[in-house]
């Protein structure tokens, strides 16, 4: 495997705001050549998903192999090791190049153990949002999340609607039926109940789930840390300037 991209003592620490010279081309440092890994990416359609697109950052960076994960669950269980490790932060800002987290399962929003994640990489950050590039369901494209209390439009990054109530299963169905056969007045009485939910059932609004970006955040790590998650014994050269 390739020796990650990091920098070189002597290469001048980059601007907060703006990474990379060109939008293809990353400085040699490993925060410059993910946001350039990822830019490379922004536009395709039919090629990665939420799995693949984390998976070819890391192995592109050459922080990995893209066989240490199954195929079909590798934004998960990277975001496990990540977090096991406690790399994962949820309080502070992150900067270009490093990686952002969303749950994108209902039951677990904000939890780094969900089933279902989503890894973007961030590209810009600004006194107010903070915009990533990310595996979405047009393709590899820009997300955006709001900093603090600033309102931002932020993208939806899943359904907001919850799903349609389950059918009641036919054992049931027809059970009733029979009960109601038995008795006019029960029968009535049924009917009035059943008529009842429908109508209770209708004008209850649909609840509405957690859906935007800062509503599923994680939290987000320094893609240098996650470099020595993935590998816990790397030489010296790997640091970053400001560690020499």
């Amino acid at each position: 495997m390739a020796t990650p991209v990091y920098a070189s003592p002597d290469l001048p620490v980059a601007p907060a705001d703006v990474l990379i010279p060109h939008k293809d081309i990353g400085r040699g440092d490993l925060h410059s050549e993910t946001v350039a890994a990822a830019g490379r990416l922004v536009g395709l359609k039919d090629s990665f998903n939420h799995d693949s697109f984390i998976a070819h950052i890391i192995y592109v960076t050459a922080l990995s192999g893209r066989d240490i994960f199954p195929a079909d669950k590798w934004a998960s269980r990277f975001t496990r090791k990540v977090n096991a490790a406690g790399r994962i932060h949820r309080k502070g800002t992150p900067r270009p190049g490093d990686l952002v987290f969303f749950s994108l399962s209902d039951r677990a929003p904000h939890s780094a153990k969900a089933s279902n994640v989503m890894v973007g990489v961030v590209e810009k950050v600004s006194d107010s949002r903070i915009t990533f590039i990310m595996a979405g369901s047009r393709g590899v494209q820009r997300g955006t999340m709001g900093i603090g209390k600033a309102r931002v439009k932020e993208t939806r990054l899943k359904s907001c609607k919850p799903p349609p109530p389950k059918k009641e299963k036919s054992a049931k169905t027809s059970k009733k039926s029979k009960s109601t056969k038995k008795s006019g007045t029960s029968k009535k009485s049924t009917t009035t109940k059943k008529g009842s939910a429908t109508k209770k059932a209708k004008s209850a609004k649909p609840e509405k789930l957690p859906c935007t970006t800062s509503e599923l955040y994680i939290g987000f790590a320094d893609i240098e840390d996650v470099a020595l998650t993935m590998n816990p014994k790397p030489p010296t050269e790997w640091k970053s300037p400001e560690a020499h």
